[in-house]
């Protein structure tokens, strides 16, 4: 996979055409059968709908019947929580029989709370089949915290999917903190495929901070399970810092299940710092439910006596659990 592949072409040239905006008049016929036929799908709302699985397949069957009728009813309704959990029931059942209508429809909401939670309700149905088009709907959330939420699950489904036009998506995002959600995301999705290419584009596309950190942490549990010696080698090149600390405890956890032999003898030409402290707790922990004595010894070979300590209290309980 490369980076300079072709740029995706324009989503916004395929953005959906406004239909005629939808409005809510609570005093229209339409709101009014809520109450008037007690035994259909209008019926009484409940107070949760995610506690009626009865009247939420009622009002299923209304967007199958009528999609835009049962939507315009229940972006209507006067109380917010279950204006919401309607709504959301509704776009998401008409997106995955109708996706490019019930975009259009979302799409033409007036912006606020409401609209961006649709919008990313149907982003993420329409991941799968169209990420691109996923994508956009999820660029046009104005919240950023439902925005790279939104954005970040689509990049971990498009990174799998199709890794080269994702990349091209994700490098084609201004800098900030959303592109970095999205960075992360891909690296954790290309980690699954090719771990080494995961940890450059991690490097390469992440600055210093949370999101590479929790990349690196990520990419090394999936290294691990497919070749924990290189792995081993990259998270040699790494600082003194959390996320070293992080990475050595997962790699050496996965690799000590696989080959014990070799993950003791990586731990023993370690430098003697902080990074082989890690290893060695974490592997005398890993051991202390089947073997105390190894555990204790591995423990023993930690130079930072706070760590040492608490890798002993932490093995000694591991022991009594596993014992009960």
């Amino acid at each position: 996979m490369t980076l300079d592949s072709p740029a995706l072409s324009p989503v916004v040239d395929r953005a959906p055409t406004r239909p005629p905006r939808p409005h809510a008049d609570r005093s229209s016929p339409l709101l009014g059968r809520l109450h008037a036929h007690p035994s259909d799908r209008n019926a009484q709302l409940p107070s949760d709908l995610s506690t009626s699985e009865e009247y939420a397949d009622r009002i299923r069957q209304w967007v199958t019947d009528d999609p835009a009728q049962a939507a315009t009813w229940a972006f209507g309704l006067p109380d917010p929580e279950l204006r919401r959990q309607c709504s959301e029931l509704v776009v998401v059942v008409w997106a995955s029989a109708d996706p490019e209508t019930a975009s259009n429809w979302v799409v033409n909401l007036d912006p606020g709370e409401l609209r961006d939670v649709l919008l990313s309700a149907v982003a993420q149905i329409r991941t799968a089949a169209d990420p691109s088009s996923a994508a956009f709907l999820a660029a046009l959330i104005a919240s950023d915290h439902v925005r790279q939420d939104s954005m970040a699950q689509i990049a971990l489904t498009w990174g799998t999917l199709a890794p080269e036009t994702a990349a091209a998506w994700a490098a084609s995002l201004e800098p900030g903190p959303t592109r970095d959600r999205v960075w992360q995301q891909l690296a954790v999705a290309f980690a699954e495929q090719d771990p080494r290419l995961a940890a450059r584009l991690a490097l390469e596309y992440l600055p210093a901070g949370p999101e590479q950190d929790a990349a690196a942490v990520a990419i090394v549990q999936r290294w691990a399970q497919a070749d924990p010696t290189s792995a081993a080698a990259w998270i040699e090149r790494f600082p003194a810092s959390p996320v070293r600390a992080a990475a050595t405890e997962n790699l050496v956890r996965i690799w000590s299940r696989q080959d014990l032999t070799a993950v003791a003898a990586w731990i023993e030409q370690l430098p003697e710092d902080g990074a082989r402290d890690q290893a060695a707790a974490t592997l005398g922990y890993t051991l202390s439910a089947q073997d105390n004595e190894a555990a204790q010894a591995w423990i023993g070979l930690v130079a930072d006596p706070r760590l040492q300590h608490q890798y002993r209290q932490a093995a000694l309980r591991n022991r009594s659990s596993a014992a009960d």
